[in-house]
């Protein structure tokens, strides 16, 4: 069987419910972003959730953020740039985050609400249109900073596709996030805008589930972080000045 598809064996923790087994429903369901869905939510406590961060098996590991992940699933990830895990291709709302020792172990949690289309009306100003209805929370430890737990609970199903803010075609494409390593990877390119998204989107490991996220979205995307990078360079916003130095 394929190396990443969890077998009870393999396992470091041995948990007695919520390890796959070939048996279980979920044995050999692998995800786009690799790796399989170990453990349920409705199982994982505490003192489970860090003995994951400590000692989960490779076999067990995604290196690429999940793909619409469903209510209900548990992942682990270690991603080559730690903010990549949160590019599941869901628009999410940071709620804000908590701690609790644990064993001599300080064990973060990040907790998000799914964004939907619009805004709400605050005080004094608008804010993001929010839903605890679908959430994700993200576990981790500062000795393991590279490697984050991530459980979603709730309906998948209220998510609403849209497209990116600024686009001014309202059927646009549906939006997704690129992950921090490719914006990173954008800025810093050298070279013609075209010549670098030929070269970026035609990455032989990224899949097709993965377009957009691991590579450039378009052309656009190219060009609008290369001239970030080149106006962060700039001393001073002013032409005239630029020039002279």
């Amino acid at each position: 069987p394929p190396s990443d598809v969890c077998h009870p064996e393999s396992s470091s923790l041995h948990p007695p419910s919520d390890v796959c087994h070939p048996e279980s429903s979920c044995a050999g369901k692998l995800l786009f972003g690799g790796g399989c869905i170990a453990y349920t939510t409705s199982t994982l406590d505490k003192s489970q959730i860090l003995g994951i961060l400590l000692n989960a098996d490779d076999s067990l590991i995604t290196r690429e953020p999940p793909v619409k992940p469903k209510a209900g699933e548990t992942y682990v990830i270690e991603c080559s740039t730690y903010e990549d895990w949160a590019c599941d291709q869901y628009p999410w709302q940071y709620i804000g985050k908590s701690n609790v020792v644990k064993d001599g172990t300080v064990l973060f949690k990040n907790y998000y609400h799914l964004r939907l289309p619009g805004s709400k009306q605050g005080k004094g100003r608008s804010r993001p249109n929010t839903s605890n209805k679908f959430t994700r929370a993200a576990y981790y430890i500062d000795e393991w900073l590279g490697r984050i737990l991530v459980t979603y609970k709730g309906d998948e199903k209220i998510h609403v596709p849209r497209p990116h803010g600024n686009t001014k075609h309202h059927e646009s494409s549906e939006y997704v996030r690129s992950s921090k390593s490719v914006i990173n990877e954008l800025k810093k390119s050298q070279g013609k805008p075209m010549a670098v998204y030929r070269k970026l989107s035609m990455k032989n490991d990224v899949q097709g589930d993965h377009q957009g996220v691991l590579n450039p979205r378009n052309l656009k995307q190219v060009q609008n972080h290369q001239a970030i990078a080149k106006s962060q360079e700039k001393l001073s916003k002013d032409d005239i000045y630029n020039l002279l130095q």
